[in-house]
């Protein structure tokens, strides 16, 4: 069967807003360095009065872990398109013509029910050592049911995409278990990101679930494989990794990373770069490595380009790349 889509994926719809912050504001804030936690509305609200009280300057778009993926992967030549939920406000319209301005389709059910909450928000907190914090709003995001999911699209999918956030929510951990065993039982590739180490750790037995029929990929970066399979050392939890997957990547920032295709491990050299925002790093990471397994590349040449990515995204501010940059790094790829 010829498949219409590359990647199909699945997360939280969101409307990331970045500022560049010092360690004291963060510190006043009492948010965890390097990690992301849940907010309510009003508690969303407040910060992002504090910050604009403050003057600081921010950028917006489109976000959420898997979108940021899927941009990557459509940047390099993938056909992909994002399952979501968003309102009928600013923010969700803003959302939409981003992923349109990037070349992914989306799918959202017209007949699906409304709500009064709005569209989700991330406030992304850059400090000075290139390390982001985040505080999430999941808005309506958060009620992503089980009719958001389209089985036909799935099954016009190489690949189904999932992001590890979405298991925060019952509602979404039940939607995107009822698309992972859809996939399993149709013959179609799973990933699944493990997305942040304190999410893993709070919410390891929701993983372990949706791990019950064994993915086929893992990503996931070093504290989130360590913290997820509860080991004392990175080659302890590779091998653990295997009780939930059949093949993993392990990103490792400027150490590089790792790759486990099944058989072959890969060690990935690390870039010598100048680090200023690891924002999407990881999501941009893992675009460009399905981007070229899809393409036939082996785990390894896949890690490359991954790593490549990764490298010239973090030297600079935000979670996107320019056109310019996308294009080179497609001919990188190409050749």
């Amino acid at each position: 069967m010829t498949k219409h889509y590359d990647i199909c994926g699945i997360g939280n719809a969101l409307v990331d807003q970045q500022y560049n912050v010092s360690f004291e504001l963060l510190k006043e804030l009492k948010l965890t360095h390097g990690q992301m936690s849940l907010a309510t509305k009003e508690e969303q609200e407040r910060l992002i009065n504090f910050l604009d009280h403050k003057q600081i300057p921010s950028i917006s778009s489109c976000g959420g872990s898997a979108t940021n993926t899927l941009v990557a992967s459509a940047s390099f030549g993938s056909k992909c398109i994002q399952l979501c939920r968003v309102a009928s406000d600013l923010n969700g319209q803003t959302y939409f013509n981003n992923l349109t301005e990037f070349t992914v389709d989306s799918y959202q059910p017209k007949t699906a029910s409304q709500s009064s909450l709005p569209t989700g928000s991330c406030v992304v907190l850059v400090t000075p050592d290139s390390q982001r914090t985040m505080s999430t709003y999941l808005g309506i995001s958060a009620q992503m049911t089980t009719d958001f999911i389209s089985e036909t699209l799935i099954n016009q999918s190489k690949l189904l995409y999932l992001e590890g956030y979405m298991v925060t929510n019952p509602e979404n951990l039940n939607t995107i278990t009822k698309a992972s065993t859809y996939a399993f039982s149709q013959g179609i590739k799973r990933a699944l990101s493990l997305s942040d180490p304190g999410i893993v750790a709070y919410f390891k037995e929701a993983f372990i679930s949706l791990c019950q029929e064994k993915m086929d990929i893992i990503f996931c970066n070093e504290a989130e494989a360590l913290s997820f399979t509860q080991t004392p050392s990175l080659a302890e939890a590779e091998s653990a990794l295997l009780s939930y997957t059949h093949t993993y990547v392990i990103t490792r920032g400027e150490h590089g990373a790792i790759t486990y295709d099944g058989q072959t491990r890969s060690v990935i050299s690390g870039k010598s770069v100048t680090a200023i925002d690891t924002t999407g790093a990881g999501d941009i990471f893992a675009g460009a490595f399905l981007s070229a397994f899809l393409t036939q590349n082996t785990y390894e040449k896949a890690g490359i380009f991954g790593n490549e990515a990764a490298g010239m995204l973090v030297t600079q501010f935000g979670p996107r790349l320019s056109h310019d940059q996308y294009h080179s790094l497609l001919s990188l790829m190409n050749s």
